[in-house]
């Protein structure tokens, strides 16, 4: 089974559970969402740096995405600071861990994903020292305990449209939308 160590806790954000759950829940608390959005967001941007300079942007984007009803999965594209991607790197099961446990990657939505085209591929260790999307994930976990993933690291070359296209039509097969 993949597991993705948590590699930047302690860094970009705290590394003990307790210490990371006050955060969270601090950020969450000052995340103020505002109440003119429409009532169901699919998606959002939200920035990576550390808790400390964007936690509470983070926080409100995550919150506002999941104020709408509970959800069984948050795709999460992330950036490449390494300049390795290429492709869309699915990170296509397994867990991540983090301060607060684990997070399982939805694997089923994986392989629809990479079913829908050839601009993703299988990669779990794209996301090895990449702290883009795991500074999110604890976020993700206060919000909702059981939610699911799936990372996918984006190269920023215009392959990153046809691979949010791809994952809107495997999401689309899976959902019969």
């Amino acid at each position: 089974m993949n597991i993705r160590p948590p590699v930047r806790a302690g860094m970009f954000y705290e590394a003990s559970p307790s210490s990371c759950r006050h955060h969270v829940d601090r950020l969450l608390a000052a995340a103020e969402v505002p109440a003119d959005l429409p009532a169901r967001l699919l998606g959002g941007i939200v920035p990576h740096a550390g808790w400390a300079y964007s936690g509470v942007l983070a926080a409100r984007t995550c919150k506002a995405l999941l104020a709408g009803g509970r959800r069984r999965t948050v795709v999460l594209f992330g950036a490449d600071h390494a300049g390795v991607v290429r492709r869309g790197e699915v990170y296509d099961s397994g867990v991540w861990q983090t301060p607060l446990g684990e997070v399982a990657v939805d694997a089923d939505l994986a392989r629809a994903v990479l079913a829908a085209g050839d601009c993703c591929r299988a990669n779990p260790d794209a996301h090895a020292g990449e702290h883009s999307l795991e500074v999110q994930v604890p976020i993700l976990q206060v919000l909702q305990p059981d939610v699911k993933i799936l990372p996918i690291a984006v190269p920023p070359t215009d392959l990153a449209v046809e691979i949010g296209q791809a994952v809107g039509r495997a999401i689309a097969q899976l959902t019969g939308a």
